[in-house]
């Protein structure tokens, strides 16, 4: 009963970013929008990680498992973007170090203790 109310916290989470990207027009995609709802929640402490902690470990364990849809997409379209591979390689690249300087810069923010 646990891990079926950690899921329902979890999927409601998800189903809720979704609709507020889908109905409300926000223009952020309804998956990130609903990992910043759920940071909210953690971080405000309205949500207590002991309450998601063993369904969201069990995700982060089998995490590569959601990338094969993506690969088995990007080979389907393979034809369209062997044209621009090289831009493409790029802005991955350019993304990635994007993306692992900002998380490096948000962790060494939040891990900061309250000056006293």
């Amino acid at each position: 009963m646990k891990i079926l109310k950690q899921w329902i916290i979890i999927l409601s989470i998800a189903f809720v970013a979704e609709m507020m990207y889908r109905v409300g027009k926000i223009p952020i995609p309804g998956g990130v929008l609903g990992f910043l709802i759920l940071f909210l929640l953690l971080y405000g402490g309205v949500l207590k990680l002991e309450s998601i902690e063993e369904v969201s470990g069990s995700l982060l364990t089998h995490l590569t498992v959601f990338f094969v849809p993506v690969g088995v997409g990007l080979l389907k379209v393979m034809d369209l973007l062997k044209d621009d591979w090289l831009m493409l390689l790029l802005l991955s690249i350019i993304s990635s170090i994007t993306v692992f300087l900002t998380t490096a810069w948000a962790v060494q923010f939040l891990r900061r203790k309250p000056h006293e």
